[in-house]
């Protein structure tokens, strides 16, 4: 079996590259289309994948979504287009997007202009230790932090996928950035060919048996089974506010 991974769909807020974090931010319209489309490819994957598996034993799908606004409307609209599809639906604190402190809500022009020294100290560290250094502000996180809540949710999705069970994740792009560097996919500041995805993208991996490492922080929580990229259905825009100089 497989781990199947949806970007939630497009908001205002990715629109206009702005930090949107943990803020509950609904899907626009554009969005609500490509969670549609979405859903569209799912229901091809897991109907294609039930009829190969049919001589074997199944649990059935588990489709596990992070609990923010966006990430529940992306899943209610992919329901929609899973019409002979069962399964169960959890909610998971642990798949949301990273806490952006101060950053959120705001473009990171917006976030310069209003706290410049933060924003320099914040860039310094980082520059440093892009592992540990939190978003400034009350709630930020670091990506350590948010591997290791990510990375717990991995190794229960892992041990479904071993057993039979399909697995859905509708996610965030920082999530399943996260994502990659812990399954040894890519390590963080990949070049110019980096996988990233786009919103209401459906990604698809499988453990791999070449086991290759490609992160130490990955390996030093755990997590030492490679995974890889098997395909990558793209519906829409790789859009996310950033940090420049």
């Amino acid at each position: 079996m497989k781990l199947y991974v949806v970007r939630h769909g497009q908001t205002d807020y990715n629109a206009q590259k702005r930090f949107q974090g943990q803020a509950d931010i609904p899907l626009n319209d554009t969005g609500r289309d490509q969670a549609r489309r979405a859903g569209i490819v799912l229901n091809s994957l897991l109907s294609q994948e039930k009829r190969t598996q049919e001589d074997e034993k199944s649990e059935g799908i588990r489709i596990i979504c992070s609990d923010l606004l966006r990430t529940k409307q992306t899943m209610t609209i992919v329901l929609d287009e899973l019409p002979g599809i069962s399964g169960t639906q959890f909610f998971d604190s642990r798949l949301r997007e990273f806490h952006c402190g101060m950053l959120e809500n705001r473009t990171y022009e917006e976030f310069v202009l209003a706290h410049p020294e933060a924003a320099t100290d914040y860039m310094n560290r980082f520059d440093v230790d892009i592992y540990n250094t939190r978003y400034p502000g009350d709630g930020g996180e670091s990506r350590i932090d948010v591997m290791k809540r990510v990375g717990e949710a991995l190794k229960e999705a892992a041990q479904c996928v071993g057993n039979k069970q399909i697995c859905v994740w509708i996610a965030h792009g920082g999530v399943i950035d996260v994502l990659l560097e812990l399954m040894h996919v890519q390590p963080p500041k990949a070049g110019s060919d980096r996988i990233s995805a786009g919103n209401g993208d459906v990604m698809i991996f499988k453990k791999s048996p070449k086991k290759e490492r490609v992160s130490e922080q990955s390996l030093n929580l755990g997590h030492d089974e490679s995974w890889e990229l098997e395909r990558h259905y793209k519906v829409g825009n790789t859009i996310a506010a950033k940090v420049v100089r």
